[in-house]
């Protein structure tokens, strides 16, 4: 566990060495003849492990929700006017706009306590569907990221988690390349 919260603070965690240190934890203690029950320590490794595959794929969701509010702050610009005179009007729409979340607040909590890719897609179609009711403004998700997402929420619903490679390459921030 210090291994995964340790690398947090820098370049982010390095989910291929902290497997790899997990799963020799557990061979080690099978050669010695040691019967310890990893299981506790394997849900707390995969709640970082699921959240940090949930942070690479949730700015996809949530740019285009800020980018869809900003488009009907223009909108209602427009409509109202400078000077606003429609005072009451324009405040009941900001009000509507203010009621749709953009991003999730306290993640990491979430995620220990529910599944954060569900809530995540939630909050992006709950977002989406107000845009496009209240504001006929329509966004949509970049790349991968609602089957990413919807891949994530299974594997919450379905722990322990099998780690692969390529859910390792989800974790993993991507290093910028250094110059020398």
């Amino acid at each position: 566990m210090s291994s995964v919260t340790s690398s947090r603070l820098s370049d982010g965690a390095n989910w291929r060495k902290n497997w790899s240190l997990f799963q020799g934890l557990v061979e080690q203690h099978d050669i010695l003849g040691q019967k310890i029950d990893f299981s506790e320590l394997k849900k707390n490794v995969d709640d970082y492990f699921l959240f940090d595959m949930c942070m690479r794929c949730a700015d996809q969701i949530y740019r285009p929700i800020i980018n869809g509010k900003a488009k009907v702050r223009e909108k209602l610009n427009k409509e109202f006017g400078r000077p606003i005179t429609d005072v009451a009007g324009y405040d009941a729409k900001l009000e509507k706009l203010r009621l749709i979340v953009e991003r999730l607040e306290n993640q990491f909590n979430i995620s220990k306590a529910e599944n954060l890719a569900r809530r995540i897609l939630a909050t992006g179609d709950a977002a989406k569907l107000q845009l496009k009711e209240n504001f006929d403004v329509v966004i949509d998700f970049e790349g991968d990221a609602v089957q990413r997402l919807t891949a994530i929420a299974h594997l919450y619903d379905n722990r322990p988690v099998k780690v692969t490679d390529e859910l390792i390459s989800w974790a993993e921030r991507e290093k910028p390349n250094k110059v020398s």
